[in-house]
């Protein structure tokens, strides 16, 4: 006789609309590796559309659950060139679908990964301002990421890209192999600023330039103040709430440093 869940999960899946926006698809867990010491990175066999050679969309968003687990999460793909796989990076709390994906073993199966969607209602060409400020903090780096591995790499695109990126240390640095790559191999268009609470002396002049501090407007002000105002100028901001708040104010209001340094509302897109 089915548990409680197992009937809810059942009466959820038989009335749901099998099409649309929200539609959820199965998908296998293809592998896990680890990113740092509470953040993996996850691969599932995924198929975006019915053409198998078409990439997902950058700036997307989708949403996942897993089986006995009612709650879904929002989470970024992280790469795109991958056709066939979606590959997400997920911090684990330790429960929710968090935790139960940290219990998965490769070829299981039972998640559902939802259509992607676009993250904004407005399409960002990589190639419309530019420069584009990142500001992120933790996990909150991955759709910066997504933007900015794609931004870089599209042939048509000049966007000059500053990615400040806020973690409490070094390991807590999220995909810190792929960004010196490509701060190495778009070193006239990319420049990574990393913000750590603390780091061990043998990589404090390798990573960073502000150590024992968390982000600030101080800092905001002296790494982007000049570009305050300039249409040409975008800036995404992704992180915990607490972090965007300081940054940007709430998800549909203007506020936080930015307001403070002048950054009109047009300028600054939340994830």
């Amino acid at each position: 006789m089915p548990t409680t869940i197992e009937s809810r999960i059942e009466k959820r899946a038989t009335t749901r609309p099998p099409s649309g926006i929200f539609a959820f698809r199965d998908v296998e867990f293809v592998e896990r590796t680890p990113l740092t010491h509470n953040v993996d990175h996850y691969k599932f066999t995924y198929n975006y559309s019915s053409d198998p050679s078409e990439p997902i969309p950058s700036l997307s968003v989708v949403l996942v659950k897993t089986p006995f687990c009612l709650k879904r999460n929002h989470f970024t793909p992280i790469f795109n060139e991958d056709v066939g796989y979606i590959h997400l990076a997920i911090k684990n709390y330790g429960r929710s679908v968090s935790g139960a994906l940290a219990e998965m073993k490769p070829g299981d199966k039972g998640i559902q990964i939802s259509r992607c969607k676009p993250h904004f209602k407005q399409d960002i060409p990589f190639n419309k301002y530019k420069k584009v400020y990142l500001i992120g903090a933790g996990v909150g780096v991955a759709p910066l990421f997504q933007y900015m591995n794609s931004c870089l790499r599209d042939p048509n695109s000049s966007t000059k890209i500053k990615l400040i990126y806020s973690n409490h240390s070094e390991k807590d640095i999220i995909f810190k192999e792929e960004l010196d790559e490509l701060q190495r191999e778009y070193s006239d268009r990319l420049e990574i600023v990393h913000v750590l609470k603390k780091i061990s002396d043998e990589n404090q002049s390798e990573i960073t330039k502000y150590v024992g501090s968390r982000l600030n407007t101080d800092i905001l002000k002296h790494e982007m103040g000049k570009d305050a105002g300039n249409d040409d100028v975008k800036v995404f901001v992704c992180g915990p709430k607490s972090f965007v708040r300081m940054v940007s104010g709430k998800k549909m209001w203007h506020g936080g440093a930015l307001r403070k340094l002048d950054y009109k509302r047009s300028q600054v897109l939340i994830f």
